[in-house]
């Protein structure tokens, strides 16, 4: 073997090898639910979407959930993915009430990752928030919603919103804030996706 074809085995065996490092780097995902009263329709939805990400996410992955209504609260502090028949015990435990604390519930979910995440794990926020019928309280106008994603992103916090999932508005205009995190850099995913990235 020449010298030139040694390199470029070389250059593709190391090139390969750090794409499946990127493959494999653990993340910590923390779901963002919306139980509010006014979501009822949606919240079966929402509950099946949470569910599917854990069962997507691998053994080398944690999860936090999350849930907000006229507040937002820990429903599943930071655990292994393993722990799914636990995880999803939780989620499934979840009952509608209250408003749409969206921002106390974004940076609650954003809280835990900064909490429980360890070094090399990509720390991801995935916000189901129905239809976004009804109104915010709390922090609920766009500007309010684009700081905090982009304030997120500085932290190399991902946001993904699963488009078709995510329809709640931002204040009395209605803005989807999929929109919002789609403006921001972050990523929009299609609901059979939500709890796939890396």
């Amino acid at each position: 073997m020449t010298v030139g074809r040694t390199f470029l085995a070389i250059a593709a065996a190391l090139f390969l090898a750090s794409l499946y490092a990127k493959e494999a780097a653990p993340q910590h995902l923390a779901i963002v639910i919306d139980r509010s009263v006014q979501e009822r329709r949606s919240f079966d939805r929402s509950v099946r979407e949470a569910i599917q990400a854990v069962n997507r996410l691998s053994g080398k992955d944690t999860v936090s959930i999350v849930a907000y209504g006229d507040s937002a609260e820990v429903v599943q502090y930071a655990t292994c993915a393993t722990n799914r028949e636990s995880v999803t015990a939780k989620v499934k435990g979840i009952r509608p009430r209250g408003m749409k604390a969206l921002f106390a519930g974004m940076a609650m979910g954003a809280e835990e990752l900064r909490r429980h995440s360890t070094t090399g794990q990509t720390m991801r926020i995935m916000v189901l928030a129905g239809t976004g019928k009804g109104t915010l309280i709390g922090p609920d106008t766009q500007e309010d919603i684009r700081t905090l994603v982009d304030s997120l992103r500085k932290e190399n916090i991902g946001v993904s919103a699963p488009f078709g999932l995510l329809g709640s508005g931002a204040g009395s205009s209605g803005r989807p804030v999929f929109s919002i995190v789609r403006e921001s850099g972050q990523k929009v995913d299609k609901p059979a996706e939500a709890g796939t990235a890396k």
